[in-house]
């Protein structure tokens, strides 16, 4: 209670209005990151597995531009199922 109070009365209006907008906005931009980061990395290893035989064939697909779209797929599905469960 002490520190809520000394931080309404240091800070003025106008930035305790915008500052957990910008704390929020930050933490979303982590997030995203770190979900786009899964998904290459992920993305990848079906990928190579696929291509090694220690996972289905199906994943080693490839489009001609070098994105594996099988495994990208099954990353965008387990992740989906991930997001839904929470």
């Amino acid at each position: 209670m002490i520190r809520l109070s000394l931080y309404r009365r240091l800070t003025p209006p106008p930035l305790r209005l915008v500052l957990p907008s910008i704390v929020n906005a930050g933490i979303f931009t982590s997030a995203l990151s770190a979900s786009s980061s899964f998904m290459f990395t992920a993305s990848r290893i079906l990928y190579g597995l696929g291509l090694r035989g220690q996972a289905p064939r199906w994943l080693s697909y490839c489009t001609k531009s070098g994105v594996p779209v099988a495994a990208l797929g099954v990353c965008v599905c387990g992740s989906l199922i991930d997001v839904l469960s929470v």
